[in-house]
């Protein structure tokens, strides 16, 4: 059997151009700032690239880290979290999205995360 089946999984490609924003990160950033919080986005797939670098100095004082993911984003996911642990290892991340919402208990028993929220975050978020 090819060796290709059996590596890590990892990032094969980023959109080139982007169909749809992901409407439901800058909802729940709205969520967030109208609740008073300060709360940033990091749009990795805009910006073309995994790399957290440009948003390092915002992780210094943040309270939490919302990641979302979708299975074939979830390589991508992994690595954003590895290097928010090697920035922050204290700072709660939380996941959201279809890929956490399906495989939350193994994800949370498997991967340096803190919190999963399973459906819509914006409720989640106000409650």
């Amino acid at each position: 059997m090819d060796d290709l089946f059996w590596e890590e999984p990892h990032s094969i490609a980023m959109d080139a151009v982007r169909e749809c924003p992901p409407y439901g990160i800058y909802l729940l950033q709205a969520v967030l700032r109208k609740a008073g919080h300060d709360a940033i986005v990091a749009d990795l797939i805009a910006a073309g690239s995994n790399s957290m670098v440009p948003y390092l100095s915002d992780l210094t004082d943040c309270r939490l880290v919302g990641i979302a993911a979708t299975s074939m984003s979830w390589p991508t996911a992994l690595d954003v979290i590895q290097q928010i642990r090697r920035a922050r290892p204290e700072v709660p991340i939380v996941l959201g999205g279809i890929h956490p919402t399906m495989f939350d208990l193994y994800i949370l028993s498997t991967f340096p995360v803190d919190y999963i929220v399973r459906g819509e975050g914006e409720l989640a978020l106000e409650t």
